[in-house]
């Protein structure tokens, strides 16, 4: 990916949720999944991009840097880490076509 490291791209991502939480972690149980599966294959098709040792390194840490971090509420945690991997990789495959 041009003129961005892998860091600042997941720096960049991590901010990006947290000032904007309620877009992608909305108090609707099916509203939440639906946008976190669709975060989860936008994210895969810019880490295309990147090497992929990076990409695997984003598949094992960001659930919990993400996922869990971001529903200490009452809908809580609306996806595994299968199917949070599973979305990133879906991405990941269409960046690369």
């Amino acid at each position: 990916m041009s003129g961005i490291t892998y860091k600042e791209y997941v720096n960049g991502i991590e901010t990006a949720i947290n000032n904007n939480r309620l877009q992608f972690f909305p108090l609707d149980k099916k509203l939440r999944k639906e946008r976190l599966l669709r975060l989860g294959k936008e994210i895969g098709v810019a880490l295309a991009g990147f090497d992929e040792e990076d990409a695997k390194d984003f598949i094992q840490s960001s659930y919990s840097r993400i996922l869990v971090k971001n529903s200490f509420d009452s809908i809580g945690v609306v996806l595994d880490m299968a199917n949070w991997a599973k979305a990133i990789r879906e991405g990941i495959k269409r960046g690369k076509e």
